[in-house]
């Protein structure tokens, strides 16, 4: 797995969404790095990181990545998952929980998927496995292309099978006391508002925040407003002094 890795100071771990990688924390990256050790996975199949042989779970991607912080010597970190860098979150929490110092879910869900969601999953699936990964572009904006390039079936299809598999995380949410933020575009076709506000309100420590003019990927459709309420919770999370 490549990890995008840099700075110093308390650490920031930033999980991304699909179809995306990595460089959708662009923004977030730079920033964040001027003050903390940041680090930015590629999911297998995305990016940097090859796609591999053996399915993948949200799971068996979590331990990789708490892998290479352990080898890294990060013991602890703020962790920021947009979409399916939520999922993964969960995950990470599953295994580790102690390796929480603060959380942010950004468009993402707690819940696991319906049979209808995990049906429009698998025809999305076969749609990539038959006719390629073209269909990404269609709409996509200039800033999104070169990520969407590099997108390959293999490990498309590997992620999205990954979050169809993943468990209902609401059981999570009461333990995760550390302070957490959750944010959602306001024009997010696949988080609702309310449900966005349950999870917020679910978590012990948490601030809601709606982010306006965005939709389902808030660090890409308005950078600033992502990295300011971030460096927020940072401020939250490490005492100052």
């Amino acid at each position: 797995m490549f990890v995008r890795d840099a700075g110093s100071g308390p650490a920031v771990a930033l999980l991304h969404a699909l179809p995306y990688d990595s460089r959708m924390w662009n923004h977030q990256f730079a920033r964040l790095s001027q003050a903390h050790r940041v680090f930015a996975p590629d999911f297998p199949g995305f990016g940097r990181s090859p796609a591999l042989d053996a399915s993948l779970s949200m799971e068996s991607v979590a331990r990789e990545l708490l892998a290479h912080v352990d080898r890294a010597r990060i013991a602890r970190a703020i962790v920021a998952g947009c979409s399916m860098g939520g999922y993964l979150a969960f995950a990470i929490f599953r295994e580790r929980p102690e390796f929480f110092a603060g959380f942010a879910l950004i468009d993402s869900r707690a819940a696991a998927d319906s049979q209808e969601a995990k049906d429009a999953r698998r025809a999305l699936v076969q749609r990539a496995m038959t006719q390629g990964m073209s269909f990404l572009l269609e709409g996509a904006t200039d800033k999104d292309r070169d990520m969407l390039r590099d997108v390959t079936p293999q490990g498309y299809k590997a992620a999205q099978q990954a979050i169809a598999d993943r468990p209902d995380n609401t059981d999570l949410l009461p333990r995760i006391r550390v302070p957490s933020l959750v944010m959602r575009g306001a024009d997010d076709p696949i988080v609702a508002l309310a449900e966005a506000r349950a999870i917020a309100s679910a978590l012990p420590n948490c601030e809601f925040e709606e982010v306006p003019d965005a939709g389902h990927v808030a660090p890409l459709d308005k950078p600033q407003t992502v990295t300011s309420a971030l460096l927020r919770l940072a401020a939250r999370c490490i005492p100052v002094g």
